[in-house]
């Protein structure tokens, strides 16, 4: 693999190191929006080339780890590739092997901040692998989650010393919570599915879970957010307590944005800030919802700066055309800024087909 060119995340505002990312594939997704868009509310910047020579037909997926931004992807061979802070891309140790867009997550329990990365192998079993040292690509051996048998990819989101996962059996959502200690998983996911199911469409589905400031009520100190594709092909929010995810309920997030699925993703730190004076407390509420039109294959959004209550409305994005054909990722930095990338969709310039663009977005 040939190094990349300098990424657009080494542009992001608060960014010490940024990423970019290797071959890749995706799962296809659409949208179908209604006529009348508007421009997009919110300033835009440029799409900038994100992987350099690298092609990726699927989704990256990264996350902030102390002061660095951390990548993962399902290389062409199917092989999980990692990398951080501008550094050369290698594949994951273990033989870990996927068809899906595996996910990454931060868990903190008494020994600090762990970094845990989580695919769905080729057997339809979950399975996660802990970072213990990025300078020599130190990461335990995979380990499976329970049994759940799915053939689509993994969602998970930690919250202090846990993580919450999720994923697609037949058409319904099933959830699963693991915990660590000391370094350590203490409490294996029993996997079970959410009591009121959203009719969401079976073959294209993206789970993008989230962690907010719950700004509404003072019953719990965070809450969970996602979001799913109904069988009207509406994108549909729940906003639940880390405590009750089998009985989420969902609400339609208006203006009817028809998708076959969907991505998500928010500003701030891992770790959501309960202290409305801290400074990232604004920077947490910033809120993005992103889909591709089936009409026109382009980058449609949708934001929100109070974490996910109110919405802006679906706009194309600006700047020019979005092509893809495949699910765009979602996510945010640590000084709030919220990012879209995707998978070019084209040959037409500036870029190729399949080359990874970056752009922010909120």
């Amino acid at each position: 693999m040939n190094p990349p060119s300098p990424s657009a995340a080494a542009r992001r505002p608060g960014a010490r190191r940024a990423a970019r990312l290797p071959v890749v594939a995706l799962t296809a997704l659409a949208l179908l929006l209604s006529a009348g868009l508007t421009p997009a509310a919110a300033t835009e910047g440029q799409w900038l080339n994100e992987g350099g020579p690298a092609r990726s037909p699927e989704a990256m997926a990264s996350d902030w780890f102390r002061g660095d931004n951390y990548q993962f992807v399902r290389g062409e061979d199917n092989q999980i590739w990692w990398r951080y802070a501008n550094g050369s891309w290698r594949v994951m140790p273990g033989n870990g092997r996927t068809h899906h867009r595996p996910d990454v997550t931060i868990i903190e329990d008494q020994l600090g901040p762990h970094l845990v990365v989580f695919h769905t192998g080729d057997n339809g079993e979950v399975y996660y692998s802990i970072l213990g040292g990025a300078a020599g690509n130190i990461w335990s051996p995979w380990a499976q989650l329970g049994h759940v048998g799915t053939n689509r990819g993994i969602s998970a989101v930690g919250y202090r010393d846990s993580a919450v996962l999720s994923t697609v059996v037949g058409d319904r959502i099933w959830v699963a919570r693991m915990t660590m200690s000391n370094g350590r998983v203490t409490i294996g996911p029993h996997w079970s599915p959410q009591t009121r199911p959203r009719v969401f469409t079976a073959a294209t589905y993206i789970h993008a879970p989230l962690i907010t400031n719950d700004g509404v009520s003072v019953a719990h100190e965070v809450e969970l957010m996602d979001a799913i594709v109904g069988r009207d092909r509406n994108v549909w929010i729940s906003h639940t307590s880390p405590d009750n995810l089998i009985n989420a309920t969902y609400t339609a997030v208006p203006g009817n944005a028809q998708c076959d699925s969907v991505g998500l993703g928010r500003g701030g730190p891992e770790q959501p800030v309960t202290d409305r004076n801290h400074p990232a407390w604004r920077a947490q509420r910033n809120v993005t919802l992103g889909c591709i039109s089936p009409n026109d294959h382009q980058l449609y959004l949708n934001r929100s700066t109070d974490g996910g209550y109110t919405w802006q409305g679906w706009n194309h994005s600006t700047g020019g055309p979005s092509p893809s054909d495949a699910a765009p990722a979602i996510e945010g930095a640590p000084g709030g800024e919220v990012f879209a990338s995707i998978s070019w969709g084209n040959d037409t310039a500036p870029f190729s087909r399949h080359m990874v663009v970056n752009k922010r977005v909120l």
